[in-house]
């Protein structure tokens, strides 16, 4: 257990899942809003979404999520579905702030921040997964 609260308490240094990047024909990394994100979705459609890959945004998809990865639940949700939610460009509607995630990638000077943070998520979804497979069933 002292592994996987390892894990979960510092997220920020778990070495990321090996997802692969896949880029657009034409897109420039050194461009300043090549890793600028609006709104994440998986791949496919709303009908029919393909949850092995994360449209990050125009120039950039995230590939190879693997199924384990969603099984890993917050409440109602896996860990990456409240990534998606969470981490997108979104104006509150009474005050007309406007909360965009990229600000804190500019603040620290990584652009790559939620891309890295999405292969984080994922490998500590993946490896809480393999610890509670491991666990054994309870005696009830």
């Amino acid at each position: 257990m002292r592994i996987l609260a390892d894990e979960n308490m510092d997220e920020q240094s778990v070495a990321p899942y090996p997802l692969e990047e896949i880029h657009t024909s034409g897109w420039n990394p050194d461009a300043p809003n090549a890793y600028q994100v609006t709104k994440m979705a998986y791949g496919g459609n709303a009908h029919n979404p393909d949850k092995t890959r994360i449209v990050y945004n125009a120039g950039v998809t995230l590939a190879g999520i693997p199924a384990e990865a969603h099984e890993y639940r917050l409440g109602s949700r896996s860990a990456l579905d409240w990534l998606l939610e969470r981490y997108r460009v979104r104006t509150h509607n009474d005050s007309g702030i406007v909360n965009d995630p990229n600000d804190w990638c500019v603040e620290t000077g990584n652009p790559r921040y939620i891309v890295d943070l999405v292969k984080r998520v994922t490998k500590v979804s993946v490896k809480t997964m393999e610890i509670v497979g491991m666990l054994p069933e309870p005696l009830i």
